[in-house]
């Protein structure tokens, strides 16, 4: 079994009897910004999503066998450092194993619905604390930690400021994160 996307040249192989049927290929790259998505987003500088389906009489259809997926190596891309998050029915990103040979990302599923390929070697880096990335740890940090607390910073969650403000990592920003990170500043605690 073969199926193709002529516009976006992503493939699909796998056995014959993957399917039930003929099954049709529907490519959709993402732009919105649904919360993995995002995540991924503003993890790495380069990111590629799209949700991928196979279709039998026009409804969305799981292989019942692995197949394999072909997606070519996005421009600016390098080969090595190239990852690929399949973005799961209750939205966490599970790392694919793939290869990247000739300019093609290839890897193995058994379900299909969003694919995130990143450059990993375009992560983008925070240090816990320092929310304005000034290199240093300061009250003006915590401040902007305490305004995030109660809505009056908006960061968009796992940001780089996001993600340097919830120095706890319970997943939100609160006032004992900007509690936290004014002790650190003043050296009456430390990270960790």
């Amino acid at each position: 079994m073969l199926i193709v996307d002529t516009t976006s040249k992503i493939s699909v192989t796998g056995p014959d009897n993957a399917y039930d049927g003929e099954p049709t290929l529907r490519i959709d790259p993402i732009t919105a910004p649904e919360i993995t998505v995002s995540l991924l987003k503003q993890t790495y500088e380069k990111t590629t999503a799209y949700d991928i389906s196979t279709l039998l009489n026009g409804k969305a259809a799981q292989p019942s066998a692995p197949v394999t997926v072909t997606i070519p190596l996005p421009d600016g891309y390098q080969a090595a450092t190239t990852e690929v998050y399949h973005i799961t029915s209750d939205g966490k990103a599970e790392k694919m194993a793939v290869t990247v040979s000739d300019g093609v990302i290839s890897f193995l599923t058994t379900g299909f619905s969003v694919f995130v390929i990143v450059d990993s070697a375009t992560e983008v880096k925070f240090e816990l604390g320092n929310v304005d990335s000034d290199q240093t740890v300061s009250s003006a940090d915590a401040r902007l930690a305490l305004r995030a607390s109660v809505k009056l910073e908006n960061y968009a969650p796992f940001s780089r400021e996001f993600s340097a403000a919830d120095v706890n990592n319970d997943g939100k920003i609160g006032a004992d994160d900007a509690r936290t990170i004014l002790r650190v500043s003043v050296k009456l605690e430390a990270f960790g």
